[in-house]
């Protein structure tokens, strides 16, 4: 049995998984990135680049050169914290600030 836990923790499929795939970034309309382009292409009329632009995804921002980010989103009277990740350096929109803890 231990054997097994150390071949599923060791062989993570999502270890390395990004917003966007290799060759893509995110973009969309009113601030919902959610569409992957081919970087470099012509976007449809009324979308825009995602300003963070291709990266880990927040779960996996635990990689050299990138720094976890958060902000706090109140949706309904509900506060809720929203998690991202970047490059270390962005300079971050306002309400986004460093991760205090991962």
């Amino acid at each position: 049995m231990g054997a097994g836990l150390v071949v599923a923790f060791g062989f993570n499929v999502m270890g390395d998984e990004w917003v966007c795939s290799d060759g893509e970034a995110p973009a969309g309309a009113h601030g919902l990135y959610n569409n992957c382009y081919a970087e470099g292409s012509t976007l449809p009329a009324g979308v825009t680049w995602d300003p963070f632009g291709n990266r880990p995804m927040p779960y996996n921002c635990k990689k050299d050169g990138w720094a976890a980010i958060e902000r706090t989103v109140t949706h309904r009277g509900v506060p809720n914290v929203e998690k991202d990740c970047v490059r270390e350096g962005t300079d971050l929109p306002s309400r986004w600030h460093i991760a205090e803890s991962e």
